[in-house]
C-alpha cells in the first residue's frame, strides 16, 4: 500500500488477525504470498473509500507476527493486542528468537493494548491463562469490522476453547454479549479464511471453509459509510474548522483540556466533527423542510383556487411550487448522495455515542458506547456503533484520567444536560423540552385555524349556493376553492411538525431532564455510587437518543408523488 495523505479525524477499518502458532516453515512463503493478496483485496475496498485500515494483531509466534510483518510492509498501522500485561505474555515465549521478533514488532505498532488480567473464570475455563487468551479472542473479534483467520479448519471444542478456531466461532455466531444483555442481537464478523497446515498434524490437509458472502458484505458496507463520512469530515475540516472548535470548546473548554491525556483530546476532536456534520446535515434538512412545506401550500392554494385564476397562471404556479417542493425532497431527501435526513440522524447518533464515551472515560469506565447502543437496530444504522468503536478502541482498556477529571463531568456533562433539557430558572431561559412543547402548540394553532377559515369557507360557500341572505352565488366556487385549499394547509401543517417531531421530543427531553437532575442530586448526596450512576446515565443517554432516531425514521419527512 503506498502511502497516502489522511487528514485528522478520520474513521478507520478495524482488521484483526488470528492465527495457529505451530504452521509449517516451508509453507511461510506461500501464506506470505497468500495474505499479501488479502491485504491487497481489502486495500481496494478502503483506499478507493478514503479510509485507512489498522490491524489489531496479538503478535504471538505463527499467523499472528506473519500478517503483520506484512502489514508494516504495505505501511499499515498495526495496534499490539496482548492477552495480558507483556510482562506476563512474554513467559509464553521459549527461545530469545521469538522473545526478539516479538519487541521488534511491538516497537513498530502505533499502540499497545493490554488485556488486564480476569477477576474470575468462565464456567468451562480452568486455567487463568486460557481464560486470558479467550478474552483477547473476544476483545479482538468484539473490536474489528473484518478477522483474517490463518486456520487448518478444525472446528472448535465445546468447551474450553481460546484458540484460533474459538475466534472464528466467535465471528459467525457473535461474541457473548457485555453486560448480561442476552437480548442483544448477535454481531456477526466479516471472516478472510486463509488455510495452512500446522506442525502439530502434518498429515492431516487443511479445510478450507468461506464466509457467507452476506456477512463478507458487512464491511464492505461499513467501509462505505466510514468513506462516506471521512470525506464529510475532510471537506468541514477545510472549509469551517471554527465549527468544529466551537462544538468542542461546548463539549469542554480548551483551557480545561489542557490536563486530560491525548486520547481524550482525540476523542472530543472526533465529537466535535460529528457534532458539527450533524448541525451541518440539520440545518439543511429544516430548510429543505420549510422550503418544500411552503411549496407544498402555495401549490394546494394555486390546484385549490385554479378557477380564480387564469389557466396560464394557474399551471404556472402550481408547477413552479409542486416542481421545487417534490424536487428537492428527491435530491436532498432520496439520492444515494445526499441523503440529508439519514446523514443528519446517524451523525447524530454517532456524536452522542462519542459525547458519552468521553465521559465515560474521563471517569475511568472501560465500558464501551457500541456495546450499550442501537443494539436492535443494527441492520439500520449498524455502521455507526462500528464508527463508535473504532474510535474509541484504546479507551475500553486504557486507564482513568484521575479525580480531577470529576469536576469536568460534573459541570460539562450532568450540569450542562440538565440546561439544555430543563433551562435555566434564574435567567428564565427554557429547554428543549419546553421550547418543543410551544413550537408544536404554534403548530397546532396554526393548523387549527387554518381549518376554521376553511370551515368558515365551507359555510360561505353552502349559504351563497342556497342564495341566502342576498349573497351572490358566484361567490360559491371561490368560497369552495379556499375551504379545499386550506384544509390542505392545515393537513401539510401537521405533517411538518409531524416531521419536526416536536412532540416526541417535547417527552423525551422531559424525562431526560429528570433524569440528569436526579443523577446531579445523587452525586452530590453519595460520591461512593459515582461509577454506578455515571454508567447508568450514559445508558440512559444512548436509549434515549436511539429511541429519538428511531422516532424520526419513523416520521421521516416525506412529499407524495
Amino acid at each position: 500500500m503506498t502511502t497516502t495523505q489522511t487528514n485528522d479525524h478520520q474513521i478507520s477499518l478495524l482488521v484483526a488477525v488470528t492465527g495457529h502458532r505451530d504452521i509449517v516453515e516451508i509453507d511461510i512463503p506461500k501464506i506470505r504470498a497468500d495474505i499479501c493478496a488479502q491485504l491487497v483485496n481489502i486495500e481496494s475496498n478502503t483506499i478507493k473509500q478514503n479510509v485507512r485500515p489498522i490491524l489489531l494483531s496479538g503478535l504471538a509466534a505463527g499467523g499472528d507476527q506473519l500478517v503483520a510483518q506484512e502489514a508494516l510492509k504495505r505501511n499499515w498501522d498495526v495496534f499490539a493486542v496482548f492477552p495480558m500485561p507483556l510482562s506476563d505474555f512474554l513467559e509464553d515465549f521459549t527461545s530469545q528468537k521469538d522473545r526478539e521478533a516479538l519487541m521488534n514488532l511491538k516497537a513498530q505498532c502505533k499502540q499497545v493494548i493490554e488485556i488486564p488480567w480476569a477477576l474470575s473464570l468462565d464456567s468451562d475455563i480452568t486455567d487463568q491463562r486460557d481464560q486470558q487468551y479467550r478474552n483477547q479472542s473476544i476483545f479482538i473479534v468484539r473490536q474489528s469490522q473484518l478477522v483474517i483467520a490463518l486456520w487448518d479448519g478444525t472446528p472448535a471444542n465445546l468447551s474450553g476453547s481460546c484458540g484460533t478456531a474459538y475466534a472464528v466461532e466467535l465471528c459467525r455466531k457473535g461474541p457473548p454479549p457485555v453486560g448480561g444483555e442476552v437480548l442483544a442481537a448477535p454481531e456477526t464478523t466479516s471472516l478472510i479464511h486463509i488455510p495452512i497446515r500446522r506442525q502439530s498434524d502434518l498429515k492431516r490437509a487443511p479445510i478450507f471453509e468461506a464466509n457467507p458472502p452476506s456477512t463478507d458484505s458487512i464491511y464492505i458496507n461499513v467501509c462505505k459509510e466510514f468513506g462516506s463520512y471521512n470525506k464529510a469530515a475532510a471537506k468541514l475540516i477545510k472549509t469551517n474548522p471554527l465549527k468544529i472548535k466551537e462544538c468542542a470548546d461546548q463539549l469542554i473548554p480548551e483551557e480545561l483540556m489542557q490536563n486530560l491525556d491525548l486520547e481524550i483530546h482525540e476523542l472530543v476532536g472526533q465529537y466535535a466533527v460529528a457534532d458539527a456534520l450533524a448541525q451541518d446535515r440539520q440545518t439543511i434538512r429544516n430548510r429543505v423542510v420549510k422550503v418544500a412545506s411552503i411549496a407544498t401550500i402555495l401549490a394546494a392554494f394555486a390546484q385549490g383556487t385554479n378557477a380564480m385564476l387564469s389557466q396560464t397562471s394557474w399551471m404556472i404556479v402550481y408547477g413552479v411550487a409542486a416542481g421545487l417542493a417534490y424536487g428537492l425532497y428527491l435530491i436532498l431527501f432520496k439520492l444515494p448522495y445526499y441523503r440529508t435526513e439519514d446523514r443528519y440522524l446517524e451523525y447524530r447518533a454517532l456524536a452522542e455515542a462519542l459525547r458519552v464515551q468521553i465521559f465515560w472515560r474521563l471517569a475511568g469506565l472501560s465500558e464501551g458506547t457500541a456495546e450499550h447502543y442501537l443494539q436492535l437496530v443494527k441492520s439500520d444504522v449498524g455502521w455507526v456503533r462500528e464508527a463508535a468503536r473504532s474510535i474509541s478502541l484504546p479507551v475500553s482498556i486504557n486507564s482513568s484520567n484521575g479525580t480531577e477529571a470529576l469536576e469536568i463531568i460534573d459541570k460539562f456533562w450532568i450540569n450542562n444536560q440538565v440546561r439544555y433539557f430543563v433551562g435555566e430558572t434564574p435567567d428564565v431561559i427554557d429547554g428543549a423540552a419546553m421550547k418543543c412543547k410551544k413550537k408544536q402548540q404554534q403548530f397546532d394553532y396554526s393548523a387549527n385555524l387554518a381549518m376554521a377559515f376553511g370551515v368558515v369557507s365551507v359555510v360561505v360557500g353552502t349559504v351563497s349556493a342556497e342564495s341566502i341572505c342576498g349573497i351572490s352565488p358566484d361567490i360559491k366556487a371561490g368560497a369552495s376553492a379556499y375551504a379545499t385549499a386550506l384544509f390542505l394547509c392545515a393537513g401539510v401543517i401537521k405533517a411538518y411538525a409531524t416531521a419536526m417531531g416536536y412532540a416526541n421530543q417535547a417527552v423525551s427531553y422531559e424525562k431526560m431532564g429528570a433524569i440528569f437532575q436526579r443523577a446531579e442530586r445523587l452525586l452530590e448526596q453519595d460520591q461512593r455510587r459515582q461509577n454506578e450512576c455515571l454508567l447508568a446515565l450514559g445508558k440512559h443517554a444512548l436509549a434515549e437518543n436511539a429511541e429519538w432516531l428511531l422516532q424520526h425514521r419513523r416520521s421521516a419527512f416525506k412529499i407524495p408523488s
